[in-house]
């Protein structure tokens, strides 16, 4: 007879399942590993010219990107609302807006801080000017380096702030990579 095991909250439960299947993820990401994709942000070039910026924390949006076209559309975070971390509003549950979702039966709903990713400036990337792994790197170092950015400054004061920062950290950044692999599930909104 198999031993049970008593949680004192749903939470327990929940989060013993999320280590699973996190450890589970990790496990098939590392047997992937030989097709990573491999970039050097030394090697990008902007406009032509070879980035100076060594480290994605050097990036500033104004300077080192390839998307082009004015009206702030290299800002990561632009048009962004600050209420990711909000108690009033939810995910997006509605079934045309989740990739997999039908009318009938529902489906998943993607999570607020995915509404709100620092990640608009991937939407207005040229395929001209994102010619080569490195490029690519730096506009999704870029993301990530605005994405953090907006978690530390505006994660709500809590006693567990230090650690929902970095469940929130790593959830978003596991979202940047699902976008730039193509596994994205949630399908945008057509205005906003």
């Amino acid at each position: 007879m198999a031993s049970s095991t008593t949680y004192s909250s749903a939470k327990d439960l929940l989060e013993e399942i999320g280590e699973s299947v996190q450890k589970e993820a990790k496990n098939q990401a590392l047997g992937r590993s030989g097709s990573v994709l491999h970039g050097f942000l030394s090697n990008a070039t902007i406009k032509g010219v070879k980035n100076k910026a060594t480290k994605p924390i050097q990036l500033e949006y104004e300077y080192h990107t390839n998307v082009t076209g004015g009206f702030d559309k290299n800002n990561p975070c632009a048009n962004r609302l600050d209420v990711r971390f909000s108690d009033i509003y939810g995910g997006q549950c509605t079934d045309n807006k989740i990739n997999g979702n039908d009318d009938e039966s529902g489906g998943t709903c993607a999570p607020l801080r995915r509404l709100f990713l620092c990640d608009q400036h991937l939407s207005h990337m040229k395929e001209g000017n994102i010619n080569n792994t490195d490029n690519l790197l730096l506009e999704v170092s870029l993301a990530a380096k605005y994405e953090g950015d907006s978690i530390i400054n505006n994660y709500p004061d809590s006693r567990d702030k230090k650690e929902g920062i970095c469940t929130a950290l790593a959830r978003s950044f596991a979202d940047i990579g699902d976008i730039i692999r193509g596994k994205d599930l949630f399908l945008g909104y057509k205005k906003r």
